[in-house]
């Protein structure tokens, strides 16, 4: 339908950073509300279009430095543009307007981040929640104000955290895993360190929650208490995170396998299915179709 230039925008550096082949210079997930489409790259140039494909504006927020490349995703909130940009020289979490001025700006004292902001409501408090070294850490929409903070993560953080009505849980290889009582006196409920992502991000439903490996092993737990009611290995690692849809939870592993088991205390495969090329990205759905960014191709699958 169209196609943007996302370059030759002022304050973008004459050479495009170094990543790695699995980053690139496209990782992070764009954001629509379904009147602006907004998106960042690997040089730092943030863009935001209307659904004609017409920019609306343009500008480079710093250069990305880290030693992979950027890869943290927007969120759009109430017409806010959320930029989480964890990097060597700052760290720190932006709110745009949709006309692109900067709202607010909170400072971030933590480690490089490769993970993506996620949106939670708890006790009513609409919030952004960054998973980093060596903290978990919320942050109200409205104003970029801390609400609260665990310290629990280390290492490089790639997976985003997961939710339910009642926990937060963050996870990452070479830390742990935890589920987090959010509040203003915010604490862990229960962690693990058996199962641990690289770059898949936790799925929670109210019950169970599902953790997906880099070498191949997935494993569920009872959300309130940490217990682990499954594990299963499969012949492939993951990057991709898992989606739910109904009752059943999609997995894509990094040879381009789809996965589909039962959301349930036993593990149950309902289906396989090979989509012929690599794949280290997570699906969208909407509309009955699933979306796939395949190393090559994108892909629409509907019934």
């Amino acid at each position: 339908m169209w196609t943007s230039s996302a370059s030759n925008i002022p304050g973008e550096p004459a050479k495009a950073p170094e990543t790695s082949d699995d980053t690139g210079l496209a990782a992070p997930t764009a954001a629509t509300n379904g009147e602006i489409v907004a998106a960042i790259f690997g040089t730092g140039n943030l863009v935001c279009l209307d659904m004609d494909g017409k920019t609306l504006w343009a500008k480079n927020i710093g250069i990305p430095e880290n030693h992979y490349g950027h890869s943290s995703s927007l969120i759009i909130h109430n017409d806010k543009i959320f930029v989480q940009y964890d990097h060597f020289k700052s760290k720190s979490l932006m709110a745009f307007d949709k006309k692109g001025n900067k709202l607010w700006e909170t400072k971030r004292n933590v480690a490089l981040s490769w993970a993506s902001p996620v949106l939670a409501v708890f006790d009513g408090v609409t919030q952004i929640i960054l998973s980093s070294d060596p903290a978990v850490i919320s942050y109200d929409v409205n104003s970029g104000k801390e609400l609260w903070s665990v310290n629990c993560m280390s290492a490089e953080v790639g997976p985003s955290v997961g939710v339910n009505s009642k926990y937060v849980f963050a996870a990452n290889e070479f830390a742990k895993l935890v589920a987090i009582k959010p509040g203003a006196n915010a604490s862990i409920v229960w962690s693990d360190n058996e199962y641990l992502p690289e770059v898949s991000s936790p799925l929670a439903t109210e019950e169970y929650l599902f953790i997906a490996t880099s070498y191949g092993a997935i494993a569920c737990y009872d959300t309130n208490n940490g217990q682990k009611l499954w594990e299963h290995e499969f012949d492939h690692g993951f990057y991709s995170s898992p989606i739910l849809v109904g009752n059943k939870v999609y997995l894509i592993d990094q040879k381009g396998i789809a996965h589909i088991f039962k959301a349930d205390k036993v593990f149950t495969l309902i289906d396989e299915s090979p989509l012929g090329e690599p794949v280290v990205s997570t699906p969208a759905c909407a509309g009955g179709k699933i979306y796939i960014r395949g190393e090559k191709h994108l892909y629409c699958i509907s019934e």
